[in-house]
C-alpha cells in the first residue's frame, strides 16, 4: 500500500507540475498575443505617444484613438466640451467636431456622416483617426504587419514640396525672431531676425539649421547677417546659398531686421 501510496503521490505531484507548465505556456501565448495586438499611431514617421489609454480596433473595423496626442502631433487645437460632450479640432483653417455616441460630425460646420463614432473609454476622448485626420488634409494609412496607422500630414494649397512643409523648428524661438510657415509654392519659410536682440541671431540660424537639417546653413547664415552688419546695424545686405534642392535668401534693407527666405531651386 506504501508503495502504491507513493507511487500516486509522485504521479500527482508531476500532474501538477505538467498543469503549472500548460498554464505558465498559456500566459505566455496571451501575454505574445496581447503584445501582437497592440496598435500604435506614427504622424510624419513620428510615433506617438498614448500614456493611459490606448488606440484600439471598434467593431466597424475603425482605429480609435485618444484625441488629443495625435491632433496635437499634427499641429491642431484641441478642446472638450463637457456639456456638449463635443470635441473640437482646429488649425485656424479647418475646425472639426465630433460628439460623443454620434456618427455624425462637423467639417467647417457641414455635417459629415461616418460609419462609426467617437467614444469615451477609461475617461479619454477616442476619435476614429481617418476621418479626423483626412478632414485636415492628411493621408492615412494602414500599415497592417505593424499594426499602425500611418498619418502624412499634406502641405498647404499651393505647396508642392511636402519635404519642406511641415517641418516646424523643435527647437524654441526666442524673442527677436519671428518664423512664418508657407505661404506658397514659392516661398516655403521666412525667418525674421531683429538683429538688436541679444542672441536673436544666433537664434534665427540655428532655426534655420534646424529646419533645413543642415548645420552648415545656419552658419552661412549667420556668417553673411554678421560680416555686413558688423560695422552698421542698419546696412543694406543680401546673399545667397544652396542646401540641398532649397535656396537660401538672407537680405535687409536698412533696418535692424533680417529676413531668411526658404524656397525650392526650381520654382
Amino acid at each position: 500500500m506504501t508503495g502504491l501510496i507513493g507511487k500516486g503521490k509522485g504521479i500527482g505531484i508531476i500532474l501538477c507540475i505538467v498543469l503549472a507548465m500548460v498554464m505558465m505556456v498559456g500566459l505566455g501565448i496571451n501575454g505574445l498575443a496581447y503584445a501582437a495586438s497592440e496598435v500604435k499611431v506614427t504622424v510624419n514617421g513620428k510615433l506617438v505617444q498614448f500614456p493611459d489609454q490606448k488606440p484600439y480596433i471598434d467593431a466597424n473595423s475603425r482605429t480609435l484613438v485618444p484625441m488629443r496626442a495625435p491632433m496635437e502631433a499634427m499641429g491642431v487645437k484641441v478642446d472638450w466640451d463637457a456639456d456638449k460632450r463635443q470635441a473640437t479640432l482646429d488649425n485656424n483653417n479647418t475646425k472639426v467636431v465630433f460628439t460623443i455616441d454620434q456618427k455624425v460630425y462637423q467639417v467647417n460646420g457641414k455635417n459629415k456622416t461616418m460609419d462609426t463614432q467617437a467614444i469615451i473609454v477609461s475617461g479619454r476622448t477616442c476619435i476614429p483617426i481617418r476621418y479626423a485626420a483626412q478632414a485636415f488634409g492628411a493621408t492615412v494609412s494602414w500599415d497592417a504587419p505593424n499594426r499602425t496607422a500611418v498619418i502624412t500630414t499634406a502641405p498647404a494649397p499651393g505647396v508642392t514640396h511636402p519635404a519642406a512643409w511641415g517641418k516646424l523648428p523643435t527647437i524654441p524661438v526666442e524673442k527677436g525672431v519671428r518664423v512664418s510657415p508657407p505661404e506658397d509654392k514659392n516661398n516655403l519659410y521666412s525667418i525674421g531676425i531683429d538683429v538688436e536682440v541679444p542672441g536673436a541671431v544666433d537664434n534665427g540660424c540655428a532655426i534655420l539649421a534646424n529646419i533645413m537639417d543642415d548645420p552648415s546653413a545656419g552658419e552661412k547664415a549667420k556668417t553673411i547677417i554678421l560680416n555686413a552688419k558688423k560695422d552698421n546695424l542698419r546696412a543694406e545686405l543680401h546673399g545667397e546659398f544652396n542646401s540641398g534642392k532649397y535656396e537660401i535668401s538672407v537680405g535687409g534693407i536698412k533696418s535692424p531686421y533680417v529676413y531668411i527666405k526658404i524656397w525650392p531651386l526650381d520654382s
